[in-house]
């Protein structure tokens, strides 16, 4: 029996059994995230990895899976989307939508991307202290 190939799991290290993933789980964010930054941090980040793996005969598959990358960035960047979306999840999916799932063994061959955060702001220096006077 030949073992199906999971993109979402071999490339993005989505660890749910449901699929495809809802958008949180596919961009590697917690469940309604609210960020901006955040979710776009994430998509362009999982492009990166998924067009990296956009070779021979996964190719195809690859597409697919930035065009649902794409939609769910799109879906929870559009706040009229994100408020049906989120909606949908607890209403439809309830503990799907915040099911964070425990990762196995397997799952620590690829370990879920991070998203950064707010950079931390450099100390401010006065003027008078970088400029001293000869002498």
């Amino acid at each position: 029996m030949a073992v199906r190939f999971d993109p979402y799991h071999a490339w993005l290290g989505v660890a749910s059994a449901t699929r495809p993933p809802n958008h949180y789980e596919l961009l590697g964010l917690p469940a309604f995230e609210s960020d901006i930054g955040r979710i776009s941090s994430a998509f362009e980040l999982r492009k990166v990895r998924v067009t990296q793996m956009a070779t021979g005969a996964q190719t195809a598959l690859a597409e697919k899976v930035l065009r649902e990358l794409s939609n769910a960035k799109q879906t929870l960047i559009t706040a009229s989307a994100k408020q049906a979306y989120d909606a949908q999840l607890r209403a439809g999916a309830g503990s799907h939508a915040s099911h964070q799932p425990r990762p196995d063994a397997a799952d620590a061959l690829l370990p879920p991307m991070a998203v950064p955060g707010p950079r931390p702001q450099p100390p401010t220096v006065p003027m008078a202290t970088l400029i001293s006077p000869p002498g």
